[in-house]
């Protein structure tokens, strides 16, 4: 008898439901999938999510529009939300950088409140004049390429900018408040009692 062949992205979703609680027993009765078939998916996680990554890869050499499924999108904003940087995920899977960016404002969207949105402030970003060097040169490639989503994003991106600058310019405006005020009340103290 054939061998059943099973997508990985299947795999993965029968290993995420043994780590959200589910037993191995009771997902082996529910898929008819035998118990070691799915330990053996278990103890292969990490090269599953690999596999997954280069079947995407393939898929982007096939077709010229790539289109990446929810399981790629929920494992690379993972991996931004665990702290690693945009660029060096976008650099290490060859996913666009502003794809990248696009999956995770929409992440923050769907887990917050539109009201309750951080804009961020462009001070958190950390990277270095060599990164920055290549994110520009490989933007500037592939600005030919640039959807209305990448442009979208790009446009948000200068306003993040603009902002970050005005929160820079009323923090200052504040301290200059509270400097006159201070002096305001020591030139008060200054003038003679009986002039006033």
């Amino acid at each position: 008898m054939a061998q059943k062949k099973y997508t990985t992205e299947y795999k993965l979703s029968i290993v995420d439901r043994i780590e959200n609680g589910e037993s191995r027993n009771s997902v082996s009765k529910k898929t008819g999938l035998s118990s070691l078939t799915i330990k053996s998916w278990i103890d292969k996680k990490d090269q599953l999510i690999n596999t997954l990554f280069e079947e995407a890869r393939n898929r982007k050499k096939a077709n010229r529009k790539k289109r990446y499924n929810d399981r790629i999108k929920e494992l690379v904003v993972k991996r931004i939300e665990d702290g690693e940087s945009v660029y060096k995920v976008s650099k290490e899977l060859g996913i666009p950088y502003l794809t990248i960016k696009n999956w995770v404002i929409v992440s923050q969207n769907e887990k917050e409140p539109a009201s309750e949105i951080n804009i961020p402030d462009t001070s958190d970003v950390i990277i270095s004049e060599e990164e920055k060097k290549e994110l520009i040169s490989y933007m500037e490639e592939n600005a030919k390429k640039e959807t209305p989503e990448d442009s979208m994003l790009r446009s948000i991106d200068r306003q993040n900018e603009e902002i970050a600058a005005l929160k820079q310019q009323i923090s200052e405006l504040h301290e200059e408040i509270d400097m006159l005020k201070k002096a305001a009340i020591a030139f008060a103290k200054l003038i003679p009692s009986d002039l006033t």
